[in-house]
């Protein structure tokens, strides 16, 4: 919303403790606005640090004048998603990946990737295309399921197996998609099975 204003407005400062969510109406707020900014070319200057280092994009922990812009915030969020999976901050290139921890949401490192790049030409800056990606692989996924689903309800499929079968394929199409060798994943780790 505030990046879909004709005069899009730059948050500056997202992290976890500025995303409130109200459980009752399942709804999640974004708040702490005291460092955002309105600006009509999209690129604002950020003069000097403010806020949360750890969550801020690497044009904002630069001395001088530095220009923030919608992609700034996407750094950041893309951190938070980040984080909410593997519990770390993503640091460098060498950082924990969220296949490494939830397997069937392999597909959410590639976004992740997009969003925290620090060259700013190559970072993701269009939320809408982020959006739509994450739709896109929902969308794939729940067809999956479904289908490995109706082999446990027809008792083709142990629930074990069913949930193993999810996290192998998503694994296998996060490998195939990111040119991994299948030495590099440790199966017996991810899925309880045996060679």
């Amino acid at each position: 919303v505030l990046h879909k204003h004709i005069e899009p407005i730059i948050h500056r400062d997202l992290k976890p403790e500025n995303i409130l969510y109200d459980k009752k109406k399942d709804i999640v707020l974004v708040s702490d606005f005291g460092l955002a900014h309105m600006n009509t070319n999209q690129k604002t200057i950020n003069e000097g640090f403010v806020g949360n280092i750890d969550y801020h994009a690497p044009e904002q922990k630069r001395r001088g004048k530095n220009k923030v812009g919608k992609y700034t915030d996407i750094y950041s969020l893309g951190l938070i998603i980040n984080v909410l999976f593997t519990k770390e901050i993503a640091q460098g290139e060498d950082y924990k990946k969220i296949w490494q921890v939830a397997p069937y949401f392999s597909f959410v490192d590639d976004i992740v990737d997009r969003m925290i790049r620090h060259d700013i030409l190559l970072r993701e800056d269009d939320i809408n295309s982020i959006i739509m990606d994450l739709e896109k692989y929902d969308m794939e996924y729940e067809v999956t399921e479904s289908f490995l689903k109706v082999l446990y309800k027809n008792k083709k499929l142990s629930k074990n197996g069913l949930a193993d079968l999810i996290n192998l394929l998503s694994l296998l199409n996060y490998s195939i998609h990111n040119k991994m060798n299948w030495e590099d994943i440790n199966l017996n780790y991810y899925c309880d099975y045996h060679f």
